[in-house]
């Protein structure tokens, strides 16, 4: 929840300084705005997979990696602003954080419920001229790769909860 504490007592005070600069800067404060960090996170699935624009992404290994990264900074965007403080007081109050992990639940669901209704596998004309002899069907193993991703994809919201619930049970004392 705090990459970025970490980021500055591991570092050079001056590059320290720099990461902090950039943390507080508006453009951060805009962008880990809650609604604005889960809309991000919902563009990054929904605006990549549904399109047509995997496919393409697939092509190229520097796009690859800039979709990864844009997966990582969303998510580190939207858990700072669920987690995180801003100023030294919460950036949500506990129904709001409560809220924004259900929310996150959502997304992660219909994605996954969209991946397994599916009748085509994605990027399939990729993925079949790999001719990869331990996946015989590919629609079949986006099924399950959906399931897993599903589940993985909980269990940093599981540990958010746990976080929280622990948080404000400090707090109630």
């Amino acid at each position: 929840g705090h990459p970025v504490t970490l980021a500055g007592r591991a570092l050079a005070p001056r590059t320290a300084k720099r990461v902090s600069a950039l943390v507080e800067a508006p453009v951060t404060a805009f962008l880990s705005h809650p609604l604005v960090a889960w809309v991000a996170v919902g563009a990054t699935l929904f605006g990549l997979y549904p399109t047509g624009l995997y496919a393409s992404i697939l092509q190229e290994h520097w796009a690859h990696l800039a979709m990864e990264t844009s997966f990582l900074v969303s998510g580190v965007l939207l858990f700072r602003s669920i987690l995180g403080s801003q100023l030294g007081r919460r950036a949500l109050p506990p129904i709001g954080q409560l809220v924004m992990i259900f929310a996150v639940m959502a997304l992660h669901a219909v994605f996954a419920a969209w991946l397994l209704s599916r009748p085509t596998p994605l990027a399939g004309e990729f993925y079949a001229s790999l001719r990869a002899p331990f996946v015989p069907d590919l629609l079949a193993d986006q099924r399950r790769g959906a399931v897993v991703s599903w589940i993985l994809g909980e269990i940093p919201v599981i540990l958010t909860v746990v976080s929280l619930v622990v948080r404000l049970t400090r707090d109630d004392r």
